[in-house]
């Protein structure tokens, strides 16, 4: 089991390229209807590979080169760890950059002219934005959660 949380992040990163190729798939088929959405597909596609394999392979640097010693330890940012403390700053920085596109720029707006990129698109931007609003919420609820040490009997039972 220990090799598993010490490698979870190599799993993560071959998930996020089958989901990755997965999309592209799904992009291509809409892009040959609708040739001027490809563009948009493929700076979406990059986007979004880009900010996970930033996550895990984050995760991954840490583990292997600082000597983190498995995943749990990145849930227990009280901790004070140097590198826990950077990897939370990613995932909130892209969390926050991915949710002030969608609310406060034009994000919302690109999901309805690009709809395969979302399973079920809703019917109106601010359906869309109220989504991510809900997601951003759910972030901030889940830093605090962290930082004030809710989770840590749990991953102290998993180490």
């Amino acid at each position: 089991m220990e090799l598993i949380f010490r490698y979870f992040w190599v799993l993560a990163l071959i998930v996020t390229f089958i989901n990755a190729a997965s999309l592209k798939a799904r992009f291509k088929k809409d892009s040959a209807a609708h040739p001027e959405r490809k563009r948009g597909y493929g700076l979406y596609l990059a986007g979004y590979t880009a900010a996970m394999v930033l996550i895990w392979l984050g995760m991954g640097i840490g583990i292997e080169l600082f000597g983190i010693e498995n995943i749990w330890v990145f849930f227990q940012p009280r901790q004070g760890l140097w590198y826990t403390l950077f990897w939370h700053a990613i995932l909130v920085c892209i969390g926050t950059a991915f949710c002030v596109w969608m609310v406060l720029l034009d994000g919302a707006e690109f999901m309805l002219a690009h709809p395969r990129i979302l399973q079920r698109v809703p019917p109106k931007s601010n359906l869309i934005r109220f989504r991510y609003v809900i997601y951003f919420i759910s972030l901030v609820v889940a830093e605090f959660m962290f930082w004030t040490g809710y989770f840590e009997p749990m991953f102290e039972q998993a180490s």
